[in-house]
């Protein structure tokens, strides 16, 4: 049953999953990480403590839910998944295949969004291609009077972020739409937000294997020959929808940032461009 474990104390299982870990090609630090994840997990328990009782032990129920857990990493399925959750601006995500797990550079979109919405208490925003729901729920939780709409072409994201929204204690507006035929919505914002697709198609095979064979596709990819096709079809919609003194804000492609800043000054908009905190530029915001 235990495989390679060779006890239930927890000095023990952190050897198990040191070797395990590393046999799916995770380094030290991701294996340091990885661990802390999972014993916090199966055992509800902040690390600190898990880490001064090595020797406290482990049922066997709990053997086998981590061998579970271990042999889906070992297939190299991302962490997220495995445990069915990720934390999002402190607020706890449920995630699943069917949408993309929220990354760090998203939460400083949001963070930027609201910096530029501060001195408003109130208003209405949008997220176009919420997923998970992280950017929504997340502006709601900082932005508790402003009424938050978000949509989404997957009717499987739409389900995971109602979920998330009821578990955070949210109340969002979520429709199922296609980008391409916002004409259709005809309602007017004081923020528009999004991070659509835009990895290119050419890229893919660059990417992390737990990325490219687990995350869907239908959210990370653009197609080569106009990876501006989404900020096109968001802006233009945009221009006719954001109220006077309305904010777009969008994740973008760092190759691309220039090219989106441009388009968006095309409309009308004041454009500035933002770094990451990898000083990558990876957010254009467009005033009215």
């Amino acid at each position: 049953m235990n495989g390679i474990l060779q006890g239930n104390r927890i000095a023990d299982v952190l050897i198990y999953l040191k070797q395990a870990i590393e046999r799916a090609g995770y380094d030290e630090r991701e294996i340091k990480q990885i661990s802390k994840c999972l014993l916090e997990d199966l055992l509800d328990l902040p690390y600190v403590e898990i880490h001064l009782n090595p020797q406290r032990t482990i049922s066997e129920s709990q053997i086998l839910q981590l061998h579970r857990k271990v042999k889906r990493l070992l297939a190299r399925e991302p962490l997220q998944y495995v445990l069915g959750y990720t934390w999002f601006l402190n607020l706890k995500f449920q995630v699943s295949p069917s949408v993309l797990i929220p990354r760090p550079e998203t939460e400083e979109l949001v963070l930027g969004v609201i910096e530029r919405l501060k001195g408003k208490s109130e208003g209405s925003v949008i997220d176009l291609g919420t997923g998970s729901g992280c950017i929504a729920i997340a502006l709601k939780d900082q932005l508790p009077n402003w009424h938050v709409t978000a949509l989404d072409l997957s009717a499987e994201a739409l389900e995971v972020a109602a979920l998330n929204a009821q578990l955070n204690e949210k109340e969002i507006a979520f429709s199922q739409m296609d980008i391409f035929h916002l004409s259709e919505w005809n309602m007017e914002y004081d923020a528009v937000v999004s991070n659509p697709p835009y990895v290119l198609n050419r890229d893919r095979f660059e990417m992390q294997q737990q990325v490219l064979q687990h995350e869907p596709h239908m959210a990370l990819f653009v197609a080569d020959d106009d990876p501006l096709i989404f900020y096109r079809a968001i802006t233009r919609w945009s221009a006719g929808h954001l109220l006077a003194g309305g904010v777009l804000a969008f994740e973008v492609h760092e190759q691309f940032a220039h090219e989106v800043a441009a388009l968006l000054s095309e409309y009308g908009f004041q454009a500035t461009i933002q770094r990451d905190l990898q000083d990558k530029n990876r957010f254009v915001f467009g005033t009215r």
